[in-house]
């Protein structure tokens, strides 16, 4: 008989949702399709890269007239040409916004994902085409309301930015995440995500919560396929900090 399977401490049980659990929840806009990148699992601080590249993707490929021009684009790129050796994490937007109206982004074909600052991260040359913003993206610090999102969502995926949680770590399929608890682990850092979908989740008593559906970077082994849920609070500050969305991604000529 083979030996039982033990799981680590710190492996969480996963949860999976029956069809009837599943049904109370609806998805009344989305944005997945437009993602051409699989979920990635960042290995270090660049959940900025994982989220910016997949979002401008997105952008990109809602402007084509046909889904055969559609592109993959790469946060590798990002990484090796905007960071350094020993910090990977990207505070401000401020530098990303700059290289990406005048350098921009290239294809996954040409800069292949690692996760990592490579040794020969200068040396990265990769080839054309490469895809820029063609202005200050929208962005916003700050107490923002959940209502100024759904607005700026209504045009595409958003990326939405906030203090990461250990429990927003450990956020399982179809809960739906509102916010650090008391004695929550604060990990010391701000986290990015896009922001795909929107929708409620409707209980047996007629009550109701809305909620965002978002891409995270932490692998397909997180929560819904990579999936997870935020508590949206219409007309309140929402839980996202910061938001960051271009409004145009175009080919460079």
């Amino acid at each position: 008989m083979a030996p039982k399977k033990i799981k680590k401490k710190d492996e969480p049980i996963k949860i999976k949702l029956t069809e009837e659990q599943r049904r109370k929840f609806k998805v009344t806009r989305t944005w997945r399709k437009y993602f051409q990148s699989k979920i990635r699992h960042q290995k270090t601080y660049i959940c900025w890269a994982i989220g910016g590249s997949a979002l401008l993707e997105a952008k990109y490929n809602r402007s084509c007239i046909s889904d055969d021009d559609w592109e993959e684009l790469s946060p590798q790129f990002l990484v090796n040409k905007l960071c350094g050796p020993g910090d990977l994490a990207m505070r401000k937007f401020k530098p990303v916004n700059e290289f990406l109206q005048t350098t921009g982004i290239c294809t996954e074909e040409h800069c292949k994902y690692l996760g990592i600052l490579p040794n020969d991260y200068q040396q990265c040359q990769p080839q054309p085409p490469f895809f820029i913003i063609d202005a200050d993206p929208i962005e916003k610090e700050g107490k923002i309301s959940d209502d100024y999102i759904e607005g700026l969502f209504s045009q595409g995926p958003v990326l939405g930015i906030f203090a990461a949680y250990q429990s927003f770590g450990a956020l399982q399929e179809g809960e739906i995440w509102t916010g650090p608890k008391r004695g929550d682990k604060h990990l010391g850092a701000d986290h990015a995500v896009v922001i795909t979908d929107i929708g409620s989740k409707t209980e047996d008593n007629g009550e109701v919560t809305h909620f965002w559906s978002v891409r995270n970077s932490a692998g397909t082994n997180w929560a819904d396929k990579g999936y997870g849920l935020v508590h949206r609070r219409p007309g309140q500050p929402s839980l996202f900090t910061q938001v960051w969305c271009p409004e145009i991604v175009r080919m460079r000529p």
